[in-house]
Formats: C-alpha cells, structure tokens, sequence
C-alpha cells in the first residue's frame, strides 16, 4: 500500500510541475515580440500554397512610422496569435526603393513611400491593410487566436493525476489470504 501511495504521489507531483512548467514557458515565450522572418515574394506564395496565413510587414528605414507600427505590432494581442501560430510573420525592412522583393510587392500593389502591410490568406487571395491601423490588423487574426493548447493539456494532465491519487488513497484492497483477513480483523 505505501508503494502504490509513492508512485501515485510521484505521478501527480510530476504532473503539476510540468503542467507549471509549460504554463511558465508558454507565458514567457509569448510575452516576447514577434519574431519577424525575412519576406521574399516567393516564400510568402510557398506558404499561402501550404495553407498558412502570412502577414507581410513592408518596413521603410526612412518612414518613421514604420518603426512605431512594428512597436505597437509586437506589444499588442497580434504576437499571441504569432506565438500560437495563427500566422506567419514576414517583415522586409529596406534602406531604399532599389530592393527587389519591395519592387516585386510594388508592382503587384502600387507603389508608395509608406510602410506596407498585407495578408496572404491561405484561399489564395492577398489583402492589402492600412499598416498605421493596427486594430484592423488585430483584428484580423486576434478572433480567429486558438487557446494555448500545451498548457490546457498539462492542467488536464494535473487534474486526472489528482483524482487518480485520491482514488489510490481512498481505494481499500481486500487482504490476499486468511492471515492478512485474522491480521486485519484484529
């Protein structure tokens, strides 16, 4: 009876460290900004063709708004539903209009000075969005935000282990043979 209360102590203790574990490392890692891969046309069109849903942020050095919209961006709701993997963020930061990848969305889009902001959307369209409204673009992605599902499953993990350990604590067995029964019975 003692090693079947040690083993089901350890099971729940091991379960609520790492279900406290994956609560800690879920809530750091999405505090941290958005982490911005490098855009090409070509990647973005690969990963709209895979099914992804890819936000592309065109980031002029010269534009001062473009650094004010990637602050808000990764401080708002946008980089929870970065970290759950709602969507993939591109960025392009250019110097100057000679880029090639700027040229390349320019020529799809229209040409401008100001910072660019569109959705590659896994159907196959691409949207164009107003990059200084970022409550529009939260709004695009923060709806469709799924719940963290490591840390859920390690709660619910926690929980059966709980209730298995109480069970096991509560749960009487009936002795093997007559000397345990005349032991007991005593």
């Amino acid at each position: 009876m003692a090693s079947r209360f040690t083993l089901s102590t350890l099971l729940m203790l091991t379960a609520v460290v790492g279900a406290t574990t994956n609560l800690i490392v879920a809530f750091y890692r999405e505090s941290l900004p958005i982490a911005w891969q490098t855009f090409t046309y070509a990647k973005a069109e690969s990963l709209q063709r895979d099914g992804a849903t890819v936000l592309f942020f065109g980031n002029p050095t010269y534009h001062p708004g473009g650094q004010l919209v990637r602050q808000r961006l990764d401080e708002s709701p946008l980089r929870l539903a970065s970290h759950r993997h709602v969507f993939v963020p591109l960025m392009r930061t250019y110097p100057n209009w000679n880029d090639p990848e700027i040229r390349n969305v320019w020529k799809r889009f229209g040409h401008t000075k100001r910072p660019v902001m569109l959705i590659f959307k896994p159907d196959g369209s691409i949207a164009q969005l107003e990059p200084l409204d970022t409550k529009a673009i939260e709004q695009q992605f923060t709806a469709q935000s799924p719940i963290p599902i490591i840390p859920s499953l390690a709660w619910g993990v926690t929980i059966v282990a709980f209730i298995a350990w109480r069970h096991s604590r509560n749960h009487k067995t009936e002795p093997k043979n007559a000397h345990e029964r005349r032991i007991r019975v005593c």
